[in-house]
């Protein structure tokens, strides 16, 4: 349909940026893979970072080591996936996180319904919190200045009409959708056509032994260029798409 009325998808969409933060990803690696993550990371253009807490790693000594060879400009998200547990966990790990400047925000510290929990988060720490949309229900986390950012996930009409409803509260969101070159390709035309999709989206493609694209969605400065040519605008490598076939 893009290519029929030579228009890209962002633009079918809406009014759109040319350009949308994006965000490097990590599992929660030993402190020098988390180093050497990073310097991939940055070497790739990327100026956000969001990676995994586990309990058989020491965040401290993971955020020390990003914190040993990046800029400071560059902004740290630690997803936990609630594996903290209470809050008194989070509030003494993230008093020894606030002497590193880089760390911008905490991700499902806990659980996500414990909406007192995250009240004494905020008031002993101060980091923005996110959540996964839906979980406390919208009717509870939009209405509370408790929770601050929304990570959302799902296809797409979904994903706009949640943006829709988060606007409501003047929150913003980044999305997380897929692991390929063709998903981060098409989260970026998304992503450039709604007005609070404004915090670093997050892709899996750089992880991949090949993006299924035939040209890279190049990062630079933090942000991933909107492609500007009709449809999807950047072409499917059918080679690869033919070499990992599995069905």
């Amino acid at each position: 349909m893009g290519q029929a009325v030579g228009l890209p998808i962002a633009q079918m969409l809406g009014p759109s940026q040319s350009e949308v933060p994006i965000a490097y990803w990590s599992h929660s690696f030993p402190p020098k893979i988390m180093r050497q993550e990073t310097e991939i990371a940055i070497e790739s253009g990327f100026k956000a970072h969001k990676f995994k807490r586990r309990a058989h790693t020491d965040v401290i000594d993971q955020v020390e080591c990003i914190f040993e060879v990046c800029p400071e400009d560059y902004e740290i998200t630690i997803d936990a996936n609630c594996t903290f547990g209470i809050p008194e966990r989070v509030i003494e790990i993230g008093r020894q996180l606030q002497k590193y400047p880089q760390v911008k925000c905490l991700e499902s510290p806990i659980d996500q319904e414990d909406v007192d929990g995250y009240r004494q988060l905020k008031d002993s720490l101060g980091y923005p919190l996110v959540i996964h949309f839906g979980s406390s229900h919208p009717t509870i986390s939009l209405s509370t200045d408790t929770y601050d950012y929304y990570v959302l996930g799902s296809w797409a009409p979904s994903i706009m009409r949640y943006a829709n409803i988060i606007s409501s509260a003047n929150k913003p969101f980044w999305m997380q959708m897929g692991f390929t070159g063709i998903s981060a390709v098409f989260m970026a035309h998304l992503a450039a056509a709604i007005p609070n999709a404004s915090l670093a989206h997050v892709s899996l493609f750089r992880l991949l032994e090949h993006s299924l694209l035939a040209e890279p969605l190049q990062i630079s400065k933090g942000k991933a260029k909107v492609p500007s040519k009709p449809g999807f605008g950047i072409e499917i490598d059918m080679d690869a798409i033919d070499k990992y076939r599995v069905a």
